[in-house]
């Protein structure tokens, strides 16, 4: 099969009741948006482009996966790029957001992770928020370098892992909701930008062992 182009605004729609695995690359330009709706899994083993205006929306019944390597590519545009699934997002490729739009990351029941060779970058204004219900796992680094504020909330578990947060010079807020039930985790990342302000909040224990100005 071949890569999928579209340009227009119409939105474009992948529904299965399944699975959705995808191998070709899909580039979407115009003001339609890409969705895609799985009743099982989403494995992106490829790239998306979404340089139009629309929303990209990927949501599962099962599990997010994007393998090492491939990017998800959402240029400019003031709609929001979201990834809801059920039962857990790995992440080990790239997601490159720019604009006014949201990044939204979302794990109903279970975990987020964020692999050493993952990354989520937002150069524009808009901000960067994960929800999970357990543990979220940075190994990869997350970066807002448009002044957006990037917030973390977690009901069940807490943030671990190496990987950074690096924030631009904006007065800017990373924020942390940790309830965890007193569950106690350390996050051994450092968080950077001479603008940025920490704030964490929940009964969840958090522990900085990172090298950086906060503790």
């Amino acid at each position: 099969s071949s890569p999928i182009t579209e340009n227009g605004s119409n939105q474009l729609t992948l529904d299965a009741d399944g699975d959705i695995v995808l191998n070709n690359e899909i580039t979407r330009t115009g003001s339609g948006g890409i969705q895609l709706d799985a009743g099982g899994e989403v494995v992106i083993n490829t790239n998306i482009n979404a340089n139009g205006t629309g929303l990209l929306d990927i949501n599962a019944g099962h599990t997010i996966t994007l393998n090492t390597g491939k990017v998800i590519n959402a240029s400019s545009g003031s709609s929001d790029v979201t990834l809801d699934a059920v039962n857990g997002i790995t992440l080990g490729g790239d997601i490159a957001r720019s604009g006014t739009g949201a990044l939204q990351i979302a794990s109903a029941n279970q975990f987020i992770d964020l692999t050493t060779d993952g990354s989520i970058t937002h150069s524009g204004s808009g901000d960067v928020s994960l929800s999970s219900v357990e543990e979220i796992t940075l190994t990869g680094d997350i970066t807002q370098s448009g002044g957006g504020d990037v917030s973390m909330a977690i009901s069940n578990g807490g943030i671990t892992g190496p990987g950074d947060i690096h924030m631009g010079s904006s007065p800017v807020t990373f924020a942390i909701n940790q309830d965890g039930g007193g569950v106690a985790t350390t996050w051994s990342g450092i968080l950077t930008g001479s603008g940025s302000a920490f704030t964490k909040t929940g009964t969840g224990s958090l522990r900085l062992s990172g090298d950086h100005a906060y503790s």
